[in-house]
This record gives structure tokens, sequence and C-alpha cells, in this order.
């Protein structure tokens, strides 16, 4: 059996969760600034065709033209999407984390007890309240993030199923060097 002192596995610890934290951090980050593929589809969707008939109404959007006419029309309903999906991205690496720790733990413990070794208990004992600690808190920001990101898709189909078809209207539009009157319909 190998040996690890106390002090290298905590070290390794915190390089684990420091490590989780800055992925998420960058993750987050990398996904504000780069445009992914779904973004890009959401952009382009909303840009070639029309998401939807008015004859069928919101229920029948994709997600992903849900996603683009929510960004477009409803940017405040949007940023409460975008920050419930970071949160229950957030929640599930905490769980995961605090899941993973405390099996190794329940594992260095049962190590422990069984070679009756004291400094394997005490690194057992440690992942295990790390781990429960993780899952604590990952477990209620899962939930909340999830709460958020419903909350935002049903106020968006309620104000959206809620809004009727435009009615025809002149617009108009200002350019740099001219102007122009259109009739939409």
């Amino acid at each position: 059996m190998v040996c690890v002192p106390v002090s290298r596995l905590l070290l390794a610890m915190c390089f684990i969760a420091i490590s989780c934290a800055c992925f998420a951090q960058d993750m987050f980050i990398a996904e504000d600034t780069n445009t992914s593929a779904p973004d890009q589809i959401e952009s382009t969707t909303a840009q070639t065709a029309a998401p939807f008939d008015y004859t069928y109404g919101i229920a029948q959007l994709r997600p992903v033209d849900k996603l683009a006419v929510m960004k477009t029309n409803y940017p405040a309903l949007y940023a409460q999407y975008n920050k419930g999906r970071r949160m229950k991205t957030t929640g599930w690496i905490l769980t995961g984390t605090g899941i993973g720790s405390f099996v190794a733990g329940i594992g260095l413990v049962a190590v422990a007890v069984e070679e009756e070794d004291d400094e394997i208990g005490a690194a057992g004992a440690v992942l295990l309240v790390g781990g429960l600690a993780f899952m604590g808190s990952g477990i209620p920001v899962l939930a909340v993030g999830a709460g958020k990101r419903r909350r935002a898709l049903r106020e968006f189909d309620r104000q959206y199923q809620a809004s009727e078809p435009p009615s025809s209207y002149f617009q108009l539009n200002l350019y740099p060097n001219r102007v122009g009157l259109t009739y939409v319909f």
C-alpha cells in the first residue's frame, strides 16, 4: 500500500479545487468572448428566416430558435437565462467534485481502518468533509441556476404568447447618407 502524507494530500485537494474553479471561470469568460457553434447557428437562424409562423405560436419553436428570439428581442430575459445556465454548470462542477472527494474519502477511511493507519484516516476524513462541503454548496447552486433558467423561459413564453402579431406600419430608416421609408406588413 502506498502511504501519502496528509500535507501532500491536502495540497493535491487544493490544487484540484483551484483547477476546477479556474476551469469554470475560464469557461464562462471564453463563452462570453468567443462565439461558439450554437451561437453562430442561433444568429444565422435569426437572420435568415422567420423563427416561427404566427398561426402556430411560440410552442412550435425549436430551442435554438427560442433562444435566438430571446437574445434579440428580450435581452434582460436572455441575461437571466445565461446567468442561470452558468450557475447550473457551476453547481454541477461543485457537486461532481464533491461526490468524487466523498467517494475517495470513503476509500481512504476504509484503507485506514484495514491498515490501522491514522494519517490515511485523517486524509480520508478531510476528503469526506471536503466532499460534503462541495456537495452541500453545489446542490443549492445547481437548483437555483435551474430555477433561473426555467423562470426566464417561462416568462419569455408568457410575454411572447401575450403579444399579438404586429400590425402593418410605416418605419423611417435613417442611414449615414440617406433616409428611407419602409412599409412593414
